[in-house]
């Protein structure tokens, strides 16, 4: 397995989650976080890309089915980064807060499936027997 920093951070996640908790939400806040996540996103997919994905050369021909979720991760990364970006968009408009607010806890509920996966493939990548062939 590839060492890649893990971005964005828990912290930020849930910074979204408790400014969004707030009634009314602080729409700066939400902007900001909404900010620092898709920058984070994009770092992460990066470092992803350079490092060649999580996988190291010998995993990825060992594992070729792991490999194949593993090439998938730094394009669904950008795409939450673009979700990021959308989402600060529509709140410069300021858009309905019930609307944004829906929007947005899908948006970090994708996050959270894309961090479970990723996580899965790195964890999958550890316990395998680098020996044994899909």
């Amino acid at each position: 397995m590839t060492t890649i920093s893990d971005f964005p951070s828990t912290t930020d996640l849930e910074r979204l989650e408790r400014t969004l908790a707030q009634r009314p939400p602080d729409n700066e806040e939400v902007t900001e976080t909404l900010i620092l996540i898709g920058t984070a996103l994009r770092e992460h997919a990066h470092e992803l890309t350079q490092a060649g994905g999580p996988l190291t050369r010998q995993e990825k021909i060992a594992r070729p089915s792991l490999a194949r979720r593993a090439e998938h991760l730094p394009k669904t990364i950008l795409s939450l980064a673009e979700q990021s970006d959308d989402l600060c968009e529509q709140l410069s408009r300021r858009a309905d807060w019930d609307t944004m607010r829906e929007k947005i806890e899908e948006f970090l509920s994708a996050l959270h499936r894309h961090r479970n996966e990723e996580a899965d493939v790195k964890l999958e990548s550890i316990v395998t027997d680098i020996g044994a062939a899909d």
